[in-house]
């Protein structure tokens, strides 16, 4: 793993991405086609900073070219220009230096952590440079692995500690999670907490996902929030929460409706947004530019309904795939590469079924309730903390109500649990709902278990056999 110079220490990662989202800002409204673009690369690269020239050379060519598509280039344009705004504020807000700074598990909004006063960084981000770069984060992943770690321990959360133990990334001031999903995923935030002396804040997760759990989950929560007001020398600030969850309200309601527009035949929603889903609401829950990068997406997915516009050639018969464990984080560009050669669209997944939640503003104990709310049932969150028949049956209604012609459980090889029910997840879809089920391993931010030719070619036998 290469050295941070010292200009970069512990910003590194987040420069990296900012730079990233900078300069695909710059290639979608300048080229109109991948091939433009990289005809003026030698160019460009005469006046481009040394390090900008070395992002750019690091880009996998098949998500640069993905991104030109005209169904795609819309909403990455849009997901860029958010997401640069957002890293630029990270940047600034880690040399400034007058927040304290929460590093915070995925299932969670960053609404709160805002009210607690807070500059907010979810863990999980680090996966977008398995998304990204050819090279992915595996050089930070081996880095953890190197103390010991087993080689199946979930890539999502060997990333994050590997970049905060080599210095691309700041040493936190705490970080939080809920104690699921994801057991075998503590020990990363664990190995932190004692090697750097920083403040991990578990609160407990609720067994069940009933009023009662809901109570367990939120008096953890407000126990939690006491020690995160000590930390933060900050108390919850009311009228901050209301404003982030009035804008979540806004952008959860678009999720609702994009769930149900996904059901529509053929799909008109394509797959390579789901990334970009996860990286948004992870990092700009709460902001206006969160709402309009998915009212974006609502928009044309209703204008293609209306105009009959499909997101697959017109040569190819749709083939409706639920991905029953989650989404492939090192080659998203894999879900544009299917509905072009498959006409394979993606319908949900276990990061991505996401369903219209309000949270009542009434007050901040109605705020925090709807808040826990939304963490319990936040995808793959929801589906882990509980009997396995939570995922199963979660996996199963997806795929007979938006009327799937197949199951693709990719999974996370570090998932145990999911492991342990896909085969009665396979067999339910199968035996009593007549859709193939297909299963195969990966390992969710390291294309070295499952590189992209080996993905691609399992879908395609099965394809070939099964549909």
């Amino acid at each position: 793993m290469e050295p941070v110079p010292s200009e970069l220490k512990g910003i590194e990662i987040f420069q990296r991405f900012l730079t990233s989202f900078n300069l695909f800002k710059f290639a979608l409204s300048s080229f109109d086609t991948a091939e433009d673009l990289m005809a003026a690369a030698p160019e460009l690269a005469k006046s481009m900073p040394a390090y900008d020239v070395k992002v750019f050379m690091s880009f996998k060519p098949d998500l640069v070219a993905a991104s030109f598509h005209p169904k795609n280039r819309n909403v990455i344009l849009k997901a860029a220009e958010a997401q640069a705004e957002y890293w630029q504020g990270v940047i600034d807000g880690l040399k400034a230096g007058d927040r304290k700074v929460s590093d915070f598990c995925f299932t969670q909004g960053p609404e709160l952590f805002h009210a607690l006063g807070f500059l907010p960084i979810c863990t999980a981000t680090g996966m977008a440079a398995g998304s990204f770069y050819r090279d992915g984060c595996e050089d930070a992943i081996d880095l953890f692995r190197s103390m010991g770690f087993a080689d199946h321990y979930c890539t999502v959360h060997a990333a994050y500690p590997g970049y905060v133990l080599n210095g691309n990334w700041r040493v936190p001031d705490v970080m939080v999670k809920p104690a699921a999903p994801c057991v075998s995923g503590n020990a990363g935030y664990q190995v932190l907490s004692r090697k750097l002396g920083v403040p991990l804040v578990v609160y407990d997760s609720s067994y069940y996902l009933t009023e009662e759990g809901v109570d367990h989950q939120l008096a953890a929560l407000k126990r939690a929030i006491t020690r995160l007001e000590k930390i933060s020398s900050s108390t919850l600030d009311e009228d901050v929460l209301r404003a982030k969850v009035e804008e979540s309200n806004r952008t959860y309601a678009l999720l609702g409706e994009l769930h149900e527009l996904r059901k529509h035949k053929p799909n008109p929603d394509p797959g390579l947004h789901r990334i970009l889903d996860i990286l948004m609401l992870v990092t700009t829950l709460g902001e206006p530019s969160c709402t309009e990068y998915f009212q974006l997406i609502v928009d044309e997915a209703q204008a293609r309904i209306a105009s009959g516009e499909r997101i697959i050639p017109a040569d190819k018969k749709e083939l409706r795939a639920v991905h029953t464990w989650a989404i492939n984080v090192y080659l998203p560009e894999v879900y544009h590469w299917l509905e072009e050669n498959l006409g394979m669209t993606y319908l949900s997944c276990g990061l991505s079924y996401f369903i219209d939640h309000q949270i009542d503003t009434t007050s901040v104990d109605t705020m925090l309730r709807g808040w826990v709310q939304r963490t319990m049932n936040f995808p793959m969150g929801r589906q882990s903390i509980s009997y396995g028949d939570v995922w199963v049956d979660d996996m199963v209604n997806l795929a007979v109500d938006m009327e799937a012609d197949c199951g693709i459980f990719a999974g996370n090889v570090a998932c145990k649990q999911a492991w342990a029910i896909s085969k009665l997840m396979s067999d339910k879809l199968e035996d009593e709902h007549d859709i193939p089920s297909l299963r195969f391993e990966i390992e969710c931010c390291d294309k070295r278990l499952c590189p992209a030719d080996e993905f691609k070619q399992r879908i395609e036998s099965f394809v070939e056999v099964r549909l």
